[in-house]
């Protein structure tokens, strides 16, 4: 057994679930798993790892053995996010529009750094 399979065993552990309970859930094929766990596999997909990662909420470095942290690295912010957040999914979003925004921003920033 793979020390990957070991690792996935013990987070299924940790949240009280077995394999075939976290494939269904989690939407990775079973039949993956089980070539994980015979040796006939040594590594899963990244499409996999993600949807792992997601599941149980650690990071796909730490399913993957290449990091003891189990929390994810916070995620960044697109501008594209904040344009969504502050004009209601609006696609037609100017670049005055943005640069405005921008410029109040970094107004209230300097504002409040002096207070």
């Amino acid at each position: 057994m793979c020390e990957l399979y070991a690792r996935l065993e013990n987070l299924c552990k940790a949240k009280g679930v077995n394999i075939t309970t976290m494939c269904k859930e989690s939407g990775v094929n079973r039949g993956t798993l089980t070539d994980l766990k015979m040796g006939r596999r040594k590594f899963l997909s990244y499409e996999s790892l993600i949807k792992l990662s997601k599941y149980f909420d650690v990071s796909v470095e730490y399913i993957a053995g290449k990091s003891e942290e189990k929390e994810k690295a916070p995620a960044a912010i697109s501008d594209e996010d904040v344009k969504i957040a502050l004009f209601g999914g609006d696609t037609d979003v100017t670049d005055e529009m943005w640069n405005e925004v921008m410029s109040y921003a970094e107004y209230l920033k300097q504002k409040y750094s002096k207070a």
